[in-house]
């Protein structure tokens, strides 16, 4: 988690000391509160001790007017922003063992749909790969949440399958 905040201070640092400046003031940064969470707020610490004359600010996603933007998943091509990837995150797709003895272990990707898809917007998008080949199943969420922590928390409860990041879901394995 430290190494994520050192890769984001790496990558601010050097944007700003090609302005020829040491970072000072106030930088904002747009953050879901699980990566605020897991990813960024163990590492603050040792942060803030390097950069004394910098004040930060987390804001919640949405907000218009900050410095960063941190996001996990992909962003459209088409986005005016400026892009680092910070790193790779694994995810996979969960469900309890008691809900996959009552509904069944789907045998092939498709046959996710016909099950409680559990996701952050009602239409659910998933993207599977496995080596080269990529395959897109959609449905119908049963239950939306915008925190991956509410559906994960859904999965292990029995009443779905979700997808999350594996740093997520390694406590409830």
């Amino acid at each position: 988690a430290a190494a994520q905040m050192a890769l984001l201070a790496e990558a601010a640092e050097r944007d700003v000391l090609e302005a020829g400046k040491t970072p000072q003031g106030l930088l904002r940064v747009s953050s879901p509160a699980t990566l605020l969470r897991s990813y960024l707020s163990p590492g603050l610490g040792e942060f803030l001790l390097r950069y004394p004359k910098l004040r930060v600010e987390f804001l919640p996603p949405g907000t218009k007017e900050v410095d960063v933007y941190l996001r996990a998943g992909t962003l459209p091509e088409d986005t005016p922003l400026r892009l680092k990837r910070l790193g790779r995150v694994r995810v996979g797709l969960y469900a309890s063992p008691q809900y996959l003895q009552r509904q069944g272990l789907p045998g092939r990707p498709e046959e996710l749909q016909s099950h409680a898809l559990l996701g952050v917007s009602r239409k659910v998008s998933w993207w599977l790969e496995s080596g080269k080949k990529r395959l897109e199943v959609t449905g119908e969420a049963r239950l939306t949440a915008p925190d991956p922590v509410v559906l994960l928390e859904a999965a292990v409860q029995g009443l779905g399958v979700t997808v999350a990041p594996l740093w997520m879901a390694a406590e409830a394995l």
